[in-house]
C-alpha cells in the first residue's frame, strides 16, 4: 500500500516485494524484505556525483498495525522514530 512518512518521503509497497520511494519530486524504485522487526529496503538510482548507486536501508520496526508504522533507521544512533501513515 501507499504510506506517507515523517522523513518527508512517500512509499508504495507492492505484494511482490517491489515499491517506489518519492522524495523531493524524485521517485526511485526499491525492493523490500521483512525479517522479524527489520524492514530492509534496497533503493536503486541514488546519485552520488556522476554515479548511480544502490542504497541499503534497514529500519527497526517499533510498532506496526494496519494504518501506522513506527520505525527507526538501524544506522541512526539516536534512534529517531519515523512515523509511516497509510494513505
Amino acid at each position: 500500500g501507499s504510506w506517507s512518512a515523517t522523513d518527508k518521503a512517500s512509499y508504495v509497497f507492492h505484494q511482490d516485494h517491489t515499491g517506489q520511494r518519492t522524495k523531493d519530486g524524485r521517485t526511485l524504485p526499491f525492493t523490500w524484505s521483512l525479517d522479524g522487526d527489520e524492514l530492509e529496503l534496497e533503493i536503486e538510482g541514488y546519485e552520488v556525483g556522476e554515479s548511480s548507486i544502490t542504497v541499503f536501508s534497514v529500519y527497526i520496526i517499533e510498532e506496526l498495525n494496519e494504518t501506522r508504522m513506527e520505525a527507526y533507521d538501524k544506522e541512526d544512533s539516536s534512534k529517531t522514530i519515523i512515523v509511516f501513515t497509510k494513505k
